[in-house]
């Protein structure tokens, strides 16, 4: 819990909260009286109200203190969603979250909110994770807040047949509240590249089905950051602004109907850098990765794709540094970027959770723009 809230109490009421937390949590909102709470601490009644006014009061500070706890579940949600539509992150820990403390939620949204009541702060640490999401926008936020708390109350309420698909219910809804938001992140490439066999050329909405093809696949999906249950799902994802920003597709030849045979991303950000020349830092690193449909393994189209890739971020990006990251069990990959010419950095030892459920080994591979490009040896046609 935050400290800024923790602050406000004595000890003794952080203890009367704690245990009303409890109480709400085990018995539900009906249960939650200043006599149970009473009985619950082994004391008398009026002795809570030296410590509340009444109990209004004591839930405004439950309440203050869940929306804090509701804004750190979030952030960190969007925070580990890669170059997923942060929105499609939210919905899922808002869920979960609703799921996880049914009671505190009905508190939380179900009467109205006293504002006065509540500890300063706590109702814009609760609402900023979702503003930040939708990208500012007030409008597509609420819209959001709307959608999420109308499925989770009937969710929590039982209102759903039995049988009913409700995670593709979620992913169709989040879709269809994205689908109408103006793409207005700059494409991955500013013009499409050629290599002797491939053509990259930035994403558009067209391309979620043609990737959708071979990304379902298992031997695909093991490795990749998040799947979607259904076409409709992975669309709603592929189409968000800032998935579609990084997307690169790679088509097989030069002519306008060339088939896909996979895909690659490009993510520019900010290197780390001390405050004071932090400007210089701005858009100097790019994480790059990639998939490619199995059909076309074996020919080193992944290799050629990813040396291009390498090219156009240094010599026309003028990055410091690119770099990727793969699952240690991923030997293709791993290959892949020993191929190119990337430097290991890193090998995290059961530092990623893959979702079988086993904690996995991780790999960070690395390249500088004094390393480019690198010592190159004969064609390796055939490889991935």
């Amino acid at each position: 819990m935050a400290a800024s809230a923790r602050g406000e109490l004595s000890p003794r009421a952080r203890e009367i909260v704690s245990a009303a937390r409890e109480l709400l949590e085990d018995e539900g909102l009906d249960a939650l009286s200043m006599r149970a709470l009473a009985d619950r601490l082994g004391m008398r009644a009026p002795s809570l109200y030296k410590h509340f006014a009444d109990k209004q009061a004591l839930e405004a500070v439950i309440v203050s203190e869940a929306l804090i706890e509701f804004g750190e579940t979030i952030d960190a949600a969007v925070a580990v969603a890669d170059a997923e539509e942060p929105l499609l992150a939210l919905g899922a820990a808002y869920r979960r979250f609703a799921h996880q403390h049914p009671h505190l939620y009905r508190l939380m949204t179900e009467r109205p909110l006293q504002r006065e009541q509540l500890l300063p702060g706590t109702e814009e640490r609760g609402a900023r994770p979702l503003r930040d999401a939708a990208g500012g926008d007030p409008d597509l936020a609420r819209a959001v807040w709307a959608f999420a708390h109308g499925m989770t109350n009937l969710e929590l309420n039982g209102r759903f047949p039995p049988g009913a698909d409700l995670d593709a219910a979620w992913s169709r809804g989040l879709g269809a509240v994205l689908s109408g938001r103006r793409v207005t992140a700059p494409p991955a490439l500013e013009r499409p590249l050629q290599t002797e066999r491939l053509t990259l050329r930035s994403a558009t909405e067209a391309d979620a089905e043609p990737t959708w093809r071979y990304r379902r696949l298992a031997s695909v999906g093991e490795w990749l950051t998040s799947g979607a249950p259904d076409l409709d799902g992975y669309r709603a994802a592929f189409i968000a602004p800032a998935r579609l920003a990084t997307a690169i597709i790679l088509v097989l030849g030069h002519d306008a109907g060339a088939p896909v045979i996979g895909d690659l991303m490009l993510r520019r950000e900010d290197a780390w850098a001390q405050r004071e020349v932090a400007d210089r830092a701005r858009g100097m690193q790019v994480e790059v990765g990639w998939a490619l449909d199995p059909v076309h393994e074996g020919h080193g189209y992944a290799t050629e794709a990813v040396r291009e890739l390498l090219r156009y971020c240094f010599e026309e990006l003028h990055v410091h540094r690119v770099i990727a990251n793969c699952f240690a069990d991923n030997d293709a990959s791993a290959r892949l970027m020993e191929r190119v010419g990337m430097r290991r950095e890193t090998y995290a030892v059961r530092e990623a959770l893959h979702r079988s459920g086993r904690w996995l080994d991780s790999l960070v591979y690395a390249m500088l723009d004094d390393e480019w490009p690198p010592a190159r040896p004969g064609r390796d046609q055939g490889q991935d």
